[in-house]
């Protein structure tokens, strides 16, 4: 049975790939409830690559979309987003939130440079961190699902190459545990989620896991979630990988 009761979902970065499709699931899903509210956001509602997003909003009155930019969390943007959330939701609040927006630029060392590291660090790691902070007090019985990578376990790394998404994952791991201790008190839920080598943009064609397959078990491995697990970086299949 599931721990976790999603009526109200927010999900970044959902214009293309793993983002997408995870709407797609949730709006079709066989084996948890529709959520009431999906809300999705995007850097840019009219960019060519949110056209699918934009019809499957005119076509599902539950499919919320808002635009928001993931390297822009120190300006009014942030707040304005929290509140038009919160007049979707209302009283019942928030009940998952995944951090899914990201960038890898698979730079090789010797091509990485400081604005790199930075960028990559902005989006990958502080967005997420600011993300979670604003949107504490419309959290209720919920998770909140940090899009990580095997590729930030710093047991398993053993090359430069694409160092910057690296170090970015490795930190955003470490924002998860700390997010788990200081939002236990409030029955919030935190976890980081590897999505398996997939076959996005970002993970090529050579990648192992079709979308499909990924976002199959990432929804059921966050539908699945206890508390318990709170501050774990746990991979699709709902394995534990190391830090």
């Amino acid at each position: 049975m599931a721990s976790f009761s999603f009526s109200s979902v927010l999900i970044t970065g959902a214009n293309r790939g793993l983002g997408l499709n995870m709407i797609k699931h949730l709006l079709n899903s066989s084996s948890i409830p529709i959520p009431n509210h999906i809300i999705a956001t995007c850097r840019s509602l009219k960019a060519e690559n949110a056209k699918e997003l934009q019809k499957l909003g005119e076509k599902n009155s539950n499919l919320h979309l808002l635009e928001f930019d993931m390297a822009d969390v120190t300006g009014p943007r942030l707040p304005e987003l929290v509140k038009k959330v919160s007049d979707i939701v209302q009283e019942s609040g928030l009940n998952l939130l995944v951090n899914n927006a990201g960038m890898n630029l698979h730079e090789t060392f010797d091509k990485l440079n400081a604005d790199a590291l930075r960028n990559t660090f902005d989006v990958n790691t502080v967005a997420p961190c600011m993300i979670a902070k604003a949107f504490r007090p419309l959290l209720k019985r919920a998770a909140i699902v940090n899009i990580s990578s095997t590729m930030g376990s710093i047991e398993n790394c053993n090359n430069g190459h694409s160092l910057a998404y690296k170090v970015s994952k490795a930190a955003l791991n470490m924002v998860t545990k700390g997010l788990s201790g200081e939002f236990g008190g409030d029955d919030i839920t935190v976890v980081s989620v590897h999505p398996g080598w997939v076959q996005t943009d970002m993970g090529g064609s050579r990648a192992h896991l079709t979308v499909d397959e990924s976002v199959t078990s990432i929804i059921k491995v966050m539908s699945s979630l206890e508390k318990s697990q709170s501050g774990s970086f746990l991979s699709y299949d709902g394995s534990i990988l190391p830090w």
